[in-house]
């Protein structure tokens, strides 16, 4: 996968709601979500980004789930003071969220 503008990298553990809270089929390396980082305020857009997630020794991940992935972040301007270990992350699609996680390390802007 490559990624032609910087982006900022980090692992992270998620969780994959089941289907009755979140996303129905499984997802696969590459799937684009848009994150949202911090909680202090769930919807603002400032503490959200587009971003990639790429599974770790597994190729697709199940609603019910958890792995540790790597996450590239691609609008990661306004959130770098939020990228950091322990900072809870949630996964959204579409109008709901599908997803949560922590951040487990930061490997910084690539």
């Amino acid at each position: 996968m490559e990624l032609s503008n910087k982006y900022y990298e980090i692992i992270a553990e998620i969780k994959l709601y089941s289907p009755e809270r979140g996303r129905h089929t499984f997802i696969t390396d590459g799937y684009r979500p848009t994150i949202y980082f911090g909680f202090s305020e769930p919807n603002d857009p400032h503490y959200a980004s587009d971003c990639i997630i790429k599974l770790i020794n597994q190729t697709k991940l199940k609603p019910g789930e958890n792995a540790t992935v790597k996450i590239y972040v691609i609008k990661y301007f306004y959130l770098r003071n939020l990228l950091a270990e322990k900072v809870k992350l949630k996964i959204k699609e579409g109008g709901k969220f599908i997803g949560e996680g922590v951040i487990t390390g930061v490997l910084g802007e690539r």
